[in-house]
């Protein structure tokens, strides 16, 4: 048996095969530990990696970065597997990137219990390639291999770029779109089901106008103050500075504190205000272009990084501009109102219940978060 520790968009992965196929894939710590095992029993790392292993390492690299990839053709070496592994196998490499299958109607199609299919799924030697993580119950997910939930959160998350989006090119809901996200939350979530009977049609239309950059540095001057006192500081910024909407980041690099102070803004919304100014005026706030073809998680890790930007502004950005179809802002204390009035009785859910039941959702996500907001302005 030959291996190599490889460096992936996801962290380190430990890559395993024989002469047949690709045997085994461990990712994170777990990868590095595998390597310290395998070299004490006396197995060699892989110098030069054989076509069908760089062709699967390329693959791999590719569908972790957010451009989902077709796996069925890269050789497996599944000769150490159960055969209620293996029938396992051949079932999952039938279930596209983006989607999701039901625990109970899996298992019941391979004649297992979903105690079986559970345990089997949680000796998946090859996550990814034999995608488990695509298997979700009614408590979130159903094989708990290397990584974990966090792993399984980034791997849906990626491949929800699969999926065609939720609206069309002037910002509408796309309606045979949207009849398929509300009728797979019907079937997955009957209570939710009740909830948009209530709620009626769904209506959230994508905002057009501004650039990133303007639309973060609206949504830093927004941040814990009403609407129309966001809007009087903004006409102080284009006042102060003169000019008609967000001032320049050139402008805003060059201003003294007094005058963004003068404006209306606290000292850590201009702290904020200013580094958002120096990551435009380097080139790492990109154009929506741009990040209309970047998955959700690398978008989240390149805007985060701007002082006073954090993951629920980003959150907003994706729903509201972007028009993603699978995003849950598990801290939006609307959310888990609306929760709370239409799925909680009456009891605000902790983040990880919210989560949880969440899983149902995948990967529309985004329709149910619109409906639990609309949830609130039920009589």
């Amino acid at each position: 048996m030959a291996f190599a520790v490889l460096e992936t968009p996801l962290g380190p992965c430990a890559v395993e095969w024989s002469e047949v196929g690709v045997q085994r894939l461990t990712f994170g710590r777990d990868a590095e530990a595998r390597r310290q095992r395998l070299a004490e029993g006396g197995a060699v790392d892989g110098k030069r990696l054989p076509r069908f292993v760089r062709e699967a390492v390329a693959r791999l690299r590719q569908h972790l970065s957010g451009r989902p990839q077709d796996f069925s053709a890269v050789p497996l070496d599944l000769s150490r597997a159960s055969p209620s592994l293996r029938a396992v196998a051949e079932v999952l490499q039938g279930t596209p990137a983006g989607a999701t299958a039901e625990a109970g109607a899996f298992a019941a199609r391979l004649a297992l219990s979903e105690a079986q299919l559970r345990a089997l799924l949680a000796r998946n030697p090859l996550p990814v390639l034999l995608p488990g993580h695509r298997v979700v119950g009614p408590a979130g997910l159903v094989g708990a291999w290397g990584g974990g939930e966090l792993l399984h959160e980034r791997l849906l998350a990626l491949e929800s770029m699969a999926h065609p989006p939720l609206h069309a090119r002037d910002g509408q809901p796309w309606a045979p779109r949207v009849e398929e996200a509300l009728e797979h939350l019907r079937r997955r979530d009957p209570a939710l089901g009740d909830v948009l009977q209530l709620v009626g049609p769904y209506r959230l239309t994508l905002r057009r106008g501004h650039s990133p950059y303007e639309a973060l540095a609206r949504s830093i001057v927004g941040q814990q103050i009403s609407g129309r006192a966001a809007q009087a500081i903004l006409l102080r910024l284009a006042s102060v500075f003169g000019t008609k909407g967000v001032p320049l980041p050139n402008a805003i690099r060059q201003a003294p504190d007094r005058q963004l102070r003068a404006a209306g803004l606290s000292a850590g919304k201009a702290r904020a205000f200013r580094d958002l100014a120096a990551h435009a005026l380097a080139g790492e706030v990109p154009g929506w272009a741009v990040l209309r073809r970047w998955p959700d998680e690398r978008i989240l890790d390149t805007l985060t990084r701007i002082h006073g930007v954090g993951r629920w502004t980003v959150e907003m950005v994706l729903l509201f501009r972007l028009g993603r179809p699978d995003v849950l802002p598990l801290g939006d204390l609307g959310i888990r109102k609306g929760y709370a009035r239409a799925l909680g009785r009456g009891r605000l859910p902790s983040t990880r219940e919210l989560q949880r039941r969440g899983w149902r959702w995948r990967p529309f996500r985004s329709v149910a978060s619109w409906y639990l907001w609309r949830a609130l302005e039920l009589p």
